[in-house]
């Protein structure tokens, strides 16, 4: 599947020259760009309008992940978070690293905008942001959905609580803060589904590990 063209991006970085450098780059790819000083500049233009992407540095994400998962939790649309290191500067070699950061994120949204994902009676459509299960349409707040098409993404696979904080929620954090906000959001994806928490056939906990999401009896 081709990248897409168009993604709307929203770059959170204080320095001008990176800014203008780093505007002007995304745009001449045809990127739509808006840019914001703070992290919390750039929820407010979130609220405001949509994006698919949002680019900062790590040290920003981490000192407001308080407020970036409470406002990313209303969102309808899930966004795609792109963490940098804090060494950013408008030098070629960090130009052609956020280019090419770009580039991989373009094509995880192509992935994500044209995919569906079918593990036995559990249905993702990742374009429409629609999950059936067992025929019936299943409502999932956006970090819930996000959470299950990866553990999706993943079927078959054991998936530790930090891998989950890190590609779901876009920071990392160490495994009790982890284990415990994975584990709420497992439940009520668990509720939702109408799946029993001591026969989860669909999304199981592996104590001491982390989730696995199958179908029963080895269906595809």
């Amino acid at each position: 599947m081709s990248a897409r063209i168009g993604v709307e991006i929203v770059l959170v970085t204080g320095g001008v020259e990176v800014a203008n450098q780093m505007q002007g780059l995304l745009q001449r790819q045809k990127h739509h760009v808006r840019v914001a000083a703070t992290v919390l500049e750039a929820l407010s233009l979130l609220e405001a309008q949509p994006a698919d992407l949002l680019i900062a540095d790590c040290r920003q994400l981490e000192a407001d992940a308080d407020v970036v998962f409470r406002v990313l939790g209303r969102r309808q649309q899930p966004l795609l978070i792109l963490p940098l290191g804090p060494a950013v500067s408008a030098g070629t070699a960090d130009v052609e690293r956020w280019r090419m950061a770009v580039a991989q994120a373009q094509s995880l949204l192509a992935q994500r905008d044209g995919e569906t994902l079918q593990i036995g009676e559990l249905v993702i459509d990742t374009a429409t942001k629609r999950v059936t299960f067992r025929g019936q349409h299943v409502v999932l707040p956006p970090i819930q959905f996000r959470l299950l098409t990866y553990l999706a993404k993943n079927r078959g696979r054991v998936v530790g609580a930090q891998e989950l904080l890190k590609a779901v929620w876009g920071y990392e954090g160490d495994e009790t803060e982890a284990r415990e906000l994975v584990k709420v959001h497992v439940r009520q994806i668990r509720r939702r589904l109408g799946l029993e928490a001591q026969h989860a056939d669909y999304v199981q906990s592996v104590r001491g590990f982390g989730y696995l999401v199958s179908a029963p009896g080895g269906e595809s």
